[in-house]
């Protein structure tokens, strides 16, 4: 016949791998989403700093609009790290 002691410890040592196997992989995907996050950020800060938001930025007519590059016919947005 058992213990009830014996089998109290064995449930407690089972629940401890358990709660050390949750916080593992909580640590393994927190890792892994601060990585996408600061990933992601810098693609996006890479981005904006390409986009005019339209403050500037060529006409159809070929004229300067708010100190633009001038038109390229097309009305697109003015990338000042892009060589035309």
């Amino acid at each position: 016949m058992r213990r009830k002691g014996q089998s109290i410890v064995e449930y407690l040592l089972i629940f401890a791998g358990i709660i050390a196997a949750i916080l593992v992989v909580k640590e393994t995907i927190e890792s892994n989403l601060k990585g996408s996050y600061n990933q992601l950020s810098n693609e996006m800060s890479s981005a904006i700093n390409y986009i005019d938001f339209g403050a500037t930025g060529g006409s159809s007519s070929g004229g300067h609009q708010n100190g633009g590059n001038g038109g390229d016919g097309g009305g697109s947005v003015y990338h000042p790290h892009v060589r035309r």
